[in-house]
């Protein structure tokens, strides 16, 4: 370590250490191992670059292969969702419709290869909804069952226990107050 004139040791100069490893005529690498390791990565980068293009070739090949009454808008690279017409048209679509109306909507227009606006217009589609409005209607018009009997048509001097459990709360309510107005011992239980 050299010392300067004041007595401080010499910073050491940093080398290029790329210079090191590498042939300053033919740019290369020195080290054999880095040199296969350079070789390994371009081959795998050739590998990968040929794989892709077949893969790209293989999509037009099936994207031509698609029939004629598919709808090809849906087999875009761009995202449409993004697309403000888009948007759109699906709420026009979706308008009015229920989940379940909707759900229903999506799977036939993914099915037939249509828009949900055509699909919406379909035969099928339409006399689905219409037989599914007609079950809703009916299953609302047809009352829940009531858990309670009817009242009974004896008086309430005849009443049991029973009679009192099963009464809506308007007759027993009656059946209370007729009670209070009966003398001791008339009234039963």
């Amino acid at each position: 370590m050299n010392k300067q004139e004041n007595g401080t040791p010499e910073p050491k100069k940093e080398e290029d250490k790329t210079s090191e490893n590498v042939d300053k005529e033919n740019k290369t690498p020195k080290n054999e191992d880095e040199s296969k390791k350079v070789k390994e990565y371009k081959e795998r980068m050739k590998h990968h670059q040929k794989k892709q293009k077949e893969l790209e070739e293989e999509v037009a090949n099936l994207k031509s292969k698609l029939p004629d009454n598919m709808d090809k808008s849906n087999v875009v690279e761009n995202n449409k969702e993004d697309d403000v017409d888009h948007i759109i048209d699906i709420q026009e679509a979706i308008d009015g419709l229920d989940r379940r109306e909707i759900s229903h909507l999506k799977t036939l227009s993914k099915a037939k290869g249509k828009s949900l606006t055509e699909t919406r217009e379909d035969e099928d589609f339409k006399l689905w909804q219409k037989a599914r409005q007609e079950q809703v209607e009916k299953e609302t018009q047809t009352p829940e069952p009531d858990t309670r009997q009817a009242p009974s048509k004896k008086g309430f001097k005849d009443w049991t226990r029973e009679d009192m459990e099963r009464a809506s709360d308007d007759e027993r309510l009656e059946f209370l107050n007729w009670r209070k107005q009966q003398p001791p011992g008339e009234a039963p239980f």
